[in-house]
């Protein structure tokens, strides 16, 4: 496990003098001492949530879980307001539109899916949503900018082979600014 001191390290020695004015830029936050904050979906704004940060190291296992579902229910969200995925008023389909990984297993086509990489065995991957999950296998794939971590959330581009999505494209969500995302 890295801590503060050893983050802060890594950046230091890679960084140079012509790098100091970035490191003013770097925030290294303990999500101990973070405030947790809920979305309301209904008001449509993030309400602070009284008592400490949730521990998602050594934290209670429903604590954990529920960061996660909460984390996952955002990015689903802004996901929903991008405009390569979102629907118009009229109907239309958006540009891209995403499947649930419920309904991938009767897709003959390639589909994209938003979920999170696992890896419950060694060496086997998973895409699991919030409520099912699906082996995927990863060694056609190409990445899009970003990096992939275990319990990273990601869209995935593929079709199912058999009884596992192959996946052709992976890539981080979209970004959205902190101004639209609070809209």
């Amino acid at each position: 496990r890295g801590t503060a001191e050893l983050v802060e390290e890594a950046i230091s020695s890679q960084a140079g003098e012509a790098d100091a004015d970035v490191q003013e830029f770097v925030m290294i936050l303990d999500h101990k001492n973070v405030p947790i904050s809920i979305y309301d979906p209904v008001r449509k704004v993030f309400e602070r949530k009284q008592g400490d940060s949730r521990a998602l190291v050594g934290g209670q296992p429903m604590t954990r879980i529920q960061a996660f579902r909460e984390r996952f229910d955002i990015i689903e969200q802004r996901i929903a307001r991008n405009r390569h995925f979102a629907k118009t008023a009229f109907g239309d389909t958006a540009m891209i539109e995403l499947t649930r990984i419920s309904g991938v297993r009767r897709s003959k086509e390639r589909v994209f899916v938003l979920g999170m990489l696992t890896q419950p065995v060694e060496g086997k991957f998973f895409l699991e949503d919030m409520s099912h999950s699906i082996p995927i296998d990863l060694s056609d794939a190409s990445a899009k900018h970003g990096l992939f971590a275990e319990n990273c959330i990601v869209v995935v581009a593929g079709e199912m082979d058999r009884d596992v999505f192959k996946v052709h494209t992976l890539a981080l969500p979209p970004v959205e600014s902190r101004r639209d995302t609070c809209e």
